[in-house]
């Protein structure tokens, strides 16, 4: 199955990092998330009950950045992925989470992991 839904460039303002400042003052973060699912009964009977709502996967992951507090973006990344492997009908996602202006002298500094949904 090769069924894949693509959330690009949801920005957001968290407290993530390991450095007194980084506590503090929120810092926007991209999330970049890849769904795989199979989008075949939606598709045929053209009905969002049988989708995966991305306004909701939205939703939640909006959510986690409000509630963030994490000091690894690894850690904020793998909750992510727990929350996109709660819709039903998500096999697998993969998150690739940027921090921009994390190094200096690089635009961002990014983590990438991929989850699937125990069987």
């Amino acid at each position: 199955m090769n069924d894949q839904i693509h959330i690009r460039n949801l920005k957001m303002q968290t407290i993530v990092g390991t450095r007194p400042n980084e506590r503090i003052t929120p810092r926007e973060v991209i999330f970049n998330i890849i769904l795989e699912c199979d989008m075949r009964p939606a598709a045929e009977h053209d009905d969002l009950n049988l989708a995966i709502d991305y306004s909701e996967v939205r939703d939640r992951l909006v959510a986690l950045g409000e509630k963030s507090q994490y000091y690894l973006i690894e850690t904020l990344a793998q909750s992510a992925a727990e929350i996109c492997l709660d819709f039903a009908g998500v096999k697998t996602v993969t998150v690739i989470l940027d921090k921009p202006g994390a190094l200096k002298k690089a635009d961002s500094v990014a983590v990438e992991i991929s989850r699937s949904r125990k069987m």
